[in-house]
């Protein structure tokens, strides 16, 4: 089942009075270059690769329990702050963060 925005009142509160919903705990495991986010014993997560100051995004996986809820942008935008406040270039292998590029155009300068 799919939840939506008005199922959960404090993130309906938080975009009607803040505009914006508040950021999810993703975990940077750095060794295993990966962005997790875990909720009710389900796992989301980015997987990237770092050489010569590029990280390249290679995949985002986000079983069906958490879809619709907008946790594969979460990462990608963790991924890209990551590499931003690095000063890495970005290759975006996977689509999503591809598209997810695309669709902000404040992370077009990290393109290689």
């Amino acid at each position: 089942m799919i939840k939506t925005i008005t199922q959960e009142p404090f993130y309906f509160l938080q975009l009607l009075f803040c505009g914006t919903l508040p950021m999810r705990d993703i975990q940077h495991q750095a060794n295993e270059h990966r962005f997790v986010y875990e909720k009710n014993n389900h796992k989301a997560y980015l997987d990237y690769r770092i050489q010569d100051s590029v990280m390249t995004i290679a995949h985002t996986w986000v079983p069906k329990a958490l879809g619709g809820q907008g946790i594969a942008a979460d990462l990608t935008k963790k991924a890209l702050q990551i590499a931003e406040k690095n000063h890495w270039k970005v290759n975006p292998a996977c689509s999503y963060a591809a598209r997810y590029i695309e669709k902000h155009p404040q992370y077009q300068t990290l393109l290689t």
